[in-house]
């Protein structure tokens, strides 16, 4: 896994939004299947999971996840 990017030291924070975005998408990785769940578009949930995988530095949504895993966010 990227190490992830740090913010004035500290590690980037999630809008509740977004990591409930990240917890679904977690229970069940379908961009489709969580749309569907929160009432969102596809698109909309890609982009919630792009602009953490960016606060984070990192590429793979996988990553996002082992990080969140890791930080007990899920």
């Amino acid at each position: 896994m990227e190490e992830p990017k740090k913010e004035n030291g500290n590690a980037p924070e999630f809008t509740a939004h977004q990591l409930l975005v990240l917890k679904t998408w977690a229970e069940q990785p379908s961009i489709k299947q969580v749309a569907a769940e929160l009432n969102l578009s596809e698109n909309t949930v890609q982009t919630h999971l792009r602009r953490m995988r960016r606060k984070l530095g990192v590429s793979r949504t996988f990553d996002l996840w082992q990080y969140a895993s890791n930080e007990g966010l899920l």
